[in-house]
């Protein structure tokens, strides 16, 4: 209850809570029914294993993930989901699942299962589907004690049930061939319009094409800001580039939003929302942008470096360049159509983004910030009058900031919620005389996560 708990004190949209199944198995059962039927059929089963790892009282749970041969493929999902327990060393025969949830993505191995059909199974499967008025196909993921109980159609309890666009999970078994996999898929979606062809003669009306297309632009809009949910995936950690150390955290694709190097230089790139392009053929991911200079130690390296991105393909971005050694900060900003560079003065600045309103959100923020740093009401903290000069913040002054939920909580607040999107993490770099730290937070900055720090040694003293 507790982890629950603090779990939803970090989530600011909709969330369904149900009750926790053991399980330990879970299958997915893909079942259809035609309209003008009075029975149907289980048309796929996947069977879901829960890959585990098994202590030696030797080696640590990092070791024996990246050691073993199916786990070390995506040993970079395993290792956040169990970033306390790296270093623990499991007692001889103890056993650690690695994955606790049926999702593939997530590491949950999918085998074909139908040798769980049964006409059993399928018998209380079609009387669970014949009380859902409307559903004709789709796919439920079931959870159970073993093989046999499910086989009998007992003792089994629904996590989830999925729709007309859900899949046949089975095509993901390993041992499938991809000729195979798509013949499932074909076979499926042919089911599926024909349940469409009978329900139309029915008397049921399609949807019309403008309706989907607006259901499928605001589907779209929420899945990017769910994606947005799932943003804070790995922690900062040291890597070692070509030529420099750096710093940062990283999305689960690789790419990632803010950096710094043991040459003082610091990148942060912020999404320029205002400008509403884009690219005209493959897209690729503004992530790769702060990746691809993370190691450039100078203002003329950057440039080197912003000049051979593939441009065309990115998406309308701000980049901020920050070089300690020589006090400069500049402002790369693409359009689509041009790209140019400002520089601006060694001073406090502030840059804002928003997918909500831009613009908007640019003005609101901007007082906020201006009234603290004049002095007015600390917006991380209502009861106490404390402001700053120009000169810049204190740590402990500028985290209230990223706190604050000035004017009000909601999608113009620096730490912004709104019902489909909210800020999901905090991240600070400071670099001094002899050393960069970066630290980051997990979740809105008005949370209690944990602060996590790295930090390496400047090549040279600033």
């Amino acid at each position: 209850m507790r982890t629950a708990l603090e779990y939803l004190q970090t989530v600011d949209a909709p969330v369904i809570v149900q009750r926790y199944v053991t399980g330990p198995c879970e299958a997915g059962v893909f079942y259809y029914r035609f309209p003008d039927k009075p029975r149907g059929h289980i048309f796929a089963i996947t069977e879901k294993i829960f890959p585990t790892i098994t202590g030696d009282g030797i080696h640590t749970v990092e070791e024996m993930i990246r050691t073993d041969y199916r786990a070390a493929l995506i040993a970079r999902t395993y290792l956040r989901r169990f970033a306390s327990r790296r270093d623990e060393i499991l007692a001889p025969g103890e056993i650690l699942k690695l994955v606790e949830t049926g999702n593939h993505a997530q590491g949950c191995i999918f085998r074909d299962g139908m040798h769980l059909h049964t006409e059993a199974l399928e018998r209380v499967i079609d009387e669970i589907s014949l009380k859902l008025t409307g559903f004709f196909i789709g796919r439920y993921d079931l959870r159970y004690e073993n093989d046999e109980d499910l086989k009998q159609g007992r003792k089994f309890q629904i996590v989830e049930l999925n729709g007309a666009s859900s899949e046949a999970t089975s095509i993901y078994d390993a041992r499938n061939s991809l000729l195979s996999a798509y013949q499932t898929l074909f076979h499926q979606w042919r089911l599926v319009f024909a349940i469409g062809a009978i329900n139309k003669a029915n008397g049921h009306a399609p949807s019309p094409l403008a309706t989907l297309w607006r259901n499928w632009r605001q589907y779209s809009a929420a899945a990017r800001d769910e994606k947005r949910d799932r943003f804070a995936a790995l922690p900062p950690e040291v890597l070692e580039l070509k030529s420099h150390r750096a710093i940062f955290p990283r999305e689960p694709s690789g790419g990632t939003w803010i950096s710094a190097n043991d040459a003082g230089v610091c990148l942060a790139l912020i999404n320029w929302h205002r400008i509403n392009r884009e690219p005209k053929n493959d897209v690729v991911s503004r992530g790769e942008v702060v990746r691809a200079l993370a190691a450039r130690a100078s203002t003329g390296e950057i440039a080197d470096g912003v000049a051979k991105l593939p441009l065309r393909k990115l998406r309308p971005f701000r980049l901020i360049t920050i070089v300690s050694l020589e006090k400069l900060v500049a402002e790369w900003r693409w359009n689509l159509e041009w790209l140019t560079m400002r520089n601006h003065k060694w001073q406090t600045q502030h840059w804002f983004s928003s997918g909500f309103d831009e613009q908007g959100a640019e003005l609101q923020r901007a007082k906020v910030c201006a009234s603290f740093v004049a002095g007015g009401d600390d917006p991380g903290d209502a009861s106490t009058r404390t402001g700053v000069n120009a000169a810049g913040y204190n740590l402990t002054l500028l985290r209230r900031l990223h706190r604050s939920h000035a004017p009000k909580r909601g999608p113009f607040s620096i730490c912004m919620h709104r019902p489909d999107a909210m800020t999901v993490s905090y991240t600070e770099v400071g670099v001094s005389k002899q050393r960069a730290t970066m630290r980051y937070k997990t979740g809105p900055c008005c949370s209690n996560g944990r602060m996590i720090s790295r930090t390496i040694s400047l090549t040279r003293s600033l």
